[in-house]
């Protein structure tokens, strides 16, 4: 294989390809055919192993021409339908020429014609000797090549297909001529491939990893039976009970195989560090806010009760602090500090901590 050509005809090909008529028994003028099914083509001639991309796959026209053996002088039909969905399928209709109408009656009669792509590439993976590729679901062993962008041209009927072992062409001018695309190659195997972690096979495979995740979701809080395959159920259940809403923390404790108690107590680090957060950031706007007169404070109009709100957010420290003491030793580690626990309520208060379950001993309904 060249860096970046290859010849005309090696772009010519099929692979369980077939023609039907569209209607039982033929007695329309329409046909059927499966072009490729995105299988691996093997033994290709000059690509040795050969597959195309679906995804990178289309139409040169919205109706394409159907030949007799790739030959531009001896033309079948047209296309009315294309459709890529797992396979590469077409509709159409037969010429009124007598070549076609022949064809027809063949394939009416019972001939097995196949049919064969002319398909170009544009950009091309080369898969190296010892390498693999995933492509349409199947993975494919390299030497060979996968087309990741190409389009179809067009369409024949043929007796054998021109397929992956002939080097014949149907016209002598096509011999010489040659098609140009990009290369990338691939030298790495596509079942050995090491995710170390959620977070390397979120990156490498996102869908992938959305789909899993739900599933695993929806699977992990069913009947939590703890036998056999169901433990790993049950285990995801437990830890998502412990991990709460936080689902990168579950992911994670997860696929590190961690008990609901580490997860817990994870969780609740990570609670008491944005806890400290939210504390230097209401003692960095109290920085900012003009000191009130005790005197004033008693006798104005803004003044509440301890233990309530003021309209400008802040709550009766003094009050907190005796809820703080109130709290079992437990539930104060949780909030590290007295300030952080006041900074918490404050934040609370004003609506700052959103989607979150309310701590023990908070002090806001």
């Amino acid at each position: 294989m060249a860096d970046n050509k290859a010849p005309r005809k090696a772009c010519i090909f099929n692979e369980d390809s077939e023609v039907s008529f569209a209607d039982e028994g033929g007695a329309g003028n329409s046909f059927i055919i499966l072009g490729y099914s995105g299988k691996i083509i093997k033994n290709h001639w000059y690509w040795g192993a050969l597959a195309i991309d679906l995804k990178g796959l289309k139409f040169y026209k919205k109706r394409l021409a159907v030949l007799e053996s790739h030959s531009k002088f001896n033309r079948i039909g047209f296309t009315t339908k294309q459709d890529i969905n797992g396979s590469v399928r077409f509709e159409g209709e037969f010429l009124d020429n007598e070549n076609a109408q022949q064809m027809r009656k063949d394939i009416k009669a019972g001939f097995p014609m196949e049919a064969s792509l002319f398909c170009p590439p544009s950009i091309i993976e080369r898969v190296m000797e010892g390498s693999s590729v995933k492509v349409n679901g199947h993975v494919m062993k390299g030497p060979g090549a996968v087309f990741r962008e190409a389009v179809i041209k067009e369409i024949s009927m043929c007796v054998f297909g021109l397929d992956a072992n002939t080097k014949s062409s149907a016209n002598a001018a096509d011999e010489k001529q040659e098609i140009e695309f990009s290369l990338m190659e691939n030298h790495i195997m596509a079942t050995e491939k090491q995710i170390e972690s959620v977070e390397q096979f979120a990156a490498l495979y996102p869908e992938l990893h959305s789909e899993v995740f739900a599933a695993g979701t929806t699977e992990g809080v069913a009947e939590g039976i703890t036998e056999g395959k169901n433990a790993e159920r049950a285990l995801f259940a437990e830890l998502k009970e412990s991990c709460g809403d936080d689902h990168e923390l579950l992911a994670l404790c997860f696929s590190e195989g961690k008990t609901a108690t580490e997860a817990v107590k994870l969780h609740a680090d990570k609670l008491g560090q944005e806890n400290i957060k939210l504390a230097e950031q209401v003692k960095e706007l109290k920085k900012d806010k003009p000191a009130v007169d005790p005197a004033q404070a008693e006798f104005s109009d803004k003044a509440t009760a301890p233990g309530e709100q003021t309209e400008s957010g802040d709550a009766d420290e003094e009050t907190m602090k005796k809820a703080f003491a109130a709290l079992s030793a437990d539930e104060r580690a949780e909030y590290g500090d007295v300030e952080a626990y006041i900074a918490f309520q404050q934040a609370n208060a004003n609506g700052q901590v959103r989607g979150r379950v309310q701590m023990a001993g908070s002090t806001n309904n």
